[in-house]
């Protein structure tokens, strides 16, 4: 079995890197659910002494990514539904006005507005690129290469929601997606590709229209679709 860690190194702080390598493993699915995470192992993996391990895991706790079991250890926390519920109801608030926004700005200051929709027209068209030849969703027996562009489209679909962010033209909102996007992306990766190409190219184009009131509810009704999928996919692994 490949070596899913890489050692860390400088400049930045050794537990911040510990911090976002696992925090990046976790929000991949590489380290599982339940699964119990050694400091000793990690130091020898990661390359670095148990401190900054120590650290990085105490934080991880506090975030919520991680749980300590009284005698036990330390184990990857497993999400539950009613969270994932929850983050898609705070993600659809800041969605969908982070769309109507991003319509409003293309509409009223189309200059300004210009270079980010043109990225998400370049997000659009890569995301097109990658789907050509890839099996349908279900189908786990995929070559190397499908699974590398497999695990680009999920990176490039997340890119498109943070690009509609960027284009409102609201830095806090675009933080506090990025969050939330972390939080959701937990419960996609254990999930199976699913394409909605279709759904981010309807709302580009409403964007590209200005039209603010179109826009908004796609994006609602495109939250909508991900969180219901995603609760009843979830629930039929429980």
């Amino acid at each position: 079995m490949a070596d899913i860690y890489r050692p860390v190194r400088p400049p930045a702080p050794l537990r911040e890197q510990v911090y976002e390598s696992l925090e990046e493993l976790i929000l991949d699915g590489r380290l599982k659910a339940g699964e119990r995470l050694v400091e000793s192992d990690l130091a020898a993996r990661l390359g670095v002494s148990r401190g900054p391990i120590r650290e990085a895991l105490q934080h991880l706790e506090r975030d919520g990514w991680l749980e300590v079991r009284p005698r036990q250890g330390t184990y990857v926390r497993e999400p539950q539904p009613d969270e994932l519920q929850d983050y898609f109801w705070a993600r659809k608030l800041l969605e969908v006005e982070a769309a109507g926004r991003a319509a409003r700005r293309v509409r009223t200051s189309p200059d300004a507005a210009a270079p980010g929709l043109e990225r998400l027209r370049r997000i659009v068209a890569k995301s097109e690129e990658l789907t050509v030849g890839l099996p349908p969703k279900g189908v786990t027996d995929l070559t190397p290469e499908q699974a590398e562009r497999r695990r680009q489209y999920r990176e490039n679909s997340r890119q498109f929601h943070y690009a509609v962010g960027e284009l409102s033209g609201s830095p806090a909102l675009v933080e506090l997606l990025v969050f939330l996007g972390k939080r959701t992306r937990w419960y996609f990766s254990s999930l199976g590709y699913n394409s909605r190409l279709d759904e981010h190219k309807a709302l580009l184009g409403a964007i590209e229209q200005g039209d603010e009131d179109t826009v908004m509810s796609l994006m609602r009704e495109h939250m909508d679709s991900m969180t219901s999928t995603s609760l009843a996919e979830i629930r039929s692994h429980a």
